[in-house]
């Protein structure tokens, strides 16, 4: 019996954090279900479909360049990783979810936090667009993170294995 115990404790503390981070549903601050993702939230405003949509087809702004940060793995479902360039909070992914911002030309940092914290330096050019995919492993309570860039063929790849992520800040 004590055995049995043990067991559980030990599988308590590493499922537990995974389920402390990130809520079944998602509640708005007057505490009531969202509205589904689907429908827009105010008329005339575009569905989060339309926006995950329009945010495919973007083409760089100009004198900017754009920045795609892929999740395309189901693997660690339920953890949220937060997502920076330059130290500021461009959004947050869970399973198969992007973000991408625009940033200017030049040397940038992405950085993505789970377990661990995952950084890329990346020089980027005006009017081109880049994929990176966060990688999802498994850590020591929860799932860890890294960054890798890929190519455009591998990157279009992802991201049509995704969607766009709820609170990427770039689209709100």
């Amino acid at each position: 019996m004590h055995k049995q115990s043990l067991i559980l404790l030990i599988c308590l503390a590493f499922c537990l954090p995974a389920f402390c981070q990130t809520s079944a549903t998602d509640t708005t601050a007057a505490g009531h279900q969202e509205v589904d993702s689907a429908v827009a939230t105010k008329k005339g405003e575009p569905t989060r479909k339309e926006k995950d949509m329009m945010a495919r087809n973007l083409t760089p702004a100009e004198g900017k360049a754009l920045v795609y940060i892929l999740r395309p793995t189901g693997f660690g479902a339920l953890i949220k990783m937060s997502v920076l360039c330059d130290s500021v909070h461009i959004g947050a992914t869970k399973a198969s979810n992007y973000v991408y911002v625009m940033v200017t030309p030049g040397h940038h940092v992405l950085e993505s936090h789970a377990e661990n914290n995952a950084s890329m330096d990346i020089n980027v050019e005006a009017g081109k667009i880049y994929y990176v995919r966060q990688q999802v492993k498994m850590g020591f309570a929860y799932a860890e993170t890294g960054l890798k860039l890929l190519d455009d063929t591998d990157g279009q790849k992802d991201l049509k294995k995704c969607k766009l992520a709820k609170d990427n800040v770039a689209t709100q």
